[in-house]
């Protein structure tokens, strides 16, 4: 019993540490799909490409638009709009 208490405690202690440092030094791209007359755009694909070392990510936007790609490295990231019915979309961050 006391090991299990005292793998319980060593894990409690490390686990924060460990998320501290994936999170260090590290950003997000977020916002809003929306149409050109401002409606938004639930379930478009957004994809997020790091210039440099053209590592991608994809999301859907959710039920109003919104999106979050989190955790990304620092750099330049192009990133891409794509719904159906609408032309594709490209900025770079």
């Amino acid at each position: 019993m006391r090991t299990l208490i005292r793998l319980a405690i060593i894990v409690s202690c490390l686990v924060p540490a460990a998320f501290a440092q994936f999170w260090a030094g590290t950003g997000s791209i977020e916002g809003v799909v929306q149409d050109q007359g401002g409606a938004v755009m639930p379930g478009a694909a957004v994809a997020v490409r790091n210039v440099g070392t053209s590592q991608a990510r994809q999301v859907h936007t959710d039920g109003s638009g919104h999106y979050i790609v989190s955790a990304l490295a620092p750099g330049e990231y192009e990133v891409t709009f794509e719904n159906t019915g609408f032309a594709t979309l490209r900025r770079t961050a």
